[in-house]
């Protein structure tokens, strides 16, 4: 008789999937089993490690149910933006995120389209017209890299596409997209948001050294 359990799916984001579990196996670590397993949302695999492997009988897989999941691999996916994205910025990607995991993906290939535009107009205020006037503009100004335009400009047509189009947007797709989005988010805000941490500390460190520094001994008259 197959074996139910509930876990966050690695795979696709799902919170309680309900997994099916197929094959054990144990493993070198003392008291731990690894249960190779479906989601029954995505029907894609994963690996789940359970301990008190020793009430465990692959005659039946049933006593599953003594044991304790520990964990699930591989990692779940993050549903976070790039440290420093501002907070509407970083709304916008969530949301693309979720859509892709749900498997929505029109919608995902949307809302990464739209963490692109807003994320631009942050950066460079002063750029005006659409979006892909704003691009061409912030290449020509040295504000992107000629690689990084053409990618922006690759995510805004294909965020068209996701909007405007009868024809469904792909999964692959919508993970291209997702996979851009996040390089430019890295590129306009966490390499900077690092730079300048790296900045402060560099700052902090080199005054405690100043304030540190032995004073000379002032010469006897």
């Amino acid at each position: 008789m197959n074996f139910h359990f509930k876990a966050h799916c690695p795979r696709c984001g799902t919170k309680n999937a309900a997994f099916t579990a197929l094959s054990a196996s144990s493993i070198f670590t003392p008291n731990l089993i690894d249960v190779f397993s479906i989601c029954g949302i995505c029907d894609r695999g994963a690996i789940a490690t359970y301990s008190n492997a020793g009430a465990f009988s692959h005659s039946d897989f049933r006593s599953l149910k003594n044991c304790q999941l520990k964990s699930i691999s591989p990692s779940p996916p993050s549903r976070k933006a790039p440290k420093y994205t501002p907070d509407n910025i970083a709304s916008f990607y969530v949301q693309g995120l979720a859509s892709l995991f749900t498997r929505h993906y029109d919608a995902a290939g949307s809302m990464f389209r739209k963490t692109l535009d807003t994320g631009l107009k942050n950066s460079f205020p002063a750029i005006q017209g659409s979006l892909s006037t704003r691009i061409k503009t912030a290449a020509k100004e040295h504000q992107l890299t000629p690689s990084l335009a053409d990618l922006a400009d690759h995510i805004r047509l294909e965020g068209n596409k996701a909007v405007h189009e009868e024809e469904p947007f792909s999964a692959e797709e919508a993970e291209d997209l997702q996979a851009f989005t996040e390089l430019v988010l890295s590129y306009l805000y966490f390499l900077p948001g690092k730079l300048e941490e790296a900045q402060h500390k560099i700052a902090v460190r080199s005054k405690q050294m100043t304030d540190h520094k032995p004073r000379d001994a002032k010469t006897k008259g």
